[in-house]
């Protein structure tokens, strides 16, 4: 795809300057009085999408008090914003529960599971140009016990 611009600016590298999103655009420099196009650069535009390893895609049975981890990597420009669900309530950061991100990978992981943590997790990216989900299947099997004294 090839854009023509009617208006620019050029910043003191002597490179035209564009505020639009667009899947290629060019960098053209001025010489003399006469501006060339001098390269091509493209540019990441797009809806969301979220990518993870296949085995995923399976329904995974964990032991109960084991580690969900959930790690995906979300791509798309503008950066998308992301959230996790656990069914249909939204998850938030708390003692069990982390959502590290690393560029654009972000996994999810919860500690000490229990029957509770059982179900469907989903996870949504959404920016200006559209969104993606992806959801995974937990189920959890046995259950942890704690015994102690009576004081």
């Amino acid at each position: 795809m090839v854009l023509y611009f009617k208006s620019y600016t050029i910043n003191k590298h002597n490179i035209a300057c564009f505020k639009i999103i667009c899947d290629l655009y060019h960098i053209i420099s001025r010489s003399s009085t006469n501006l060339k196009q001098t390269n091509y650069l493209p540019c990441s535009t797009g809806e969301p999408e979220i990518i993870y390893e296949d085995k995923y895609d399976e329904t995974m049975v964990l032991k109960a008090g084991a580690t969900i981890m959930l790690p995906v990597t979300v791509t798309g420009f503008p950066t998308p914003t992301s959230k996790w669900f656990h069914g249909d309530m939204e998850m938030f950061v708390s003692d069990k529960v982390t959502m590290e991100v690393v560029d654009n990978r972000i996994t999810l992981t919860v500690k000490g599971v229990s029957s509770s943590n059982a179900g469907t997790y989903k996870i949504v990216a959404e920016n200006k140009v559209g969104s993606d989900s992806a959801e995974f299947v937990i189920k959890i099997k046995g259950m942890v016990t704690y015994s102690g004294r009576k004081q």
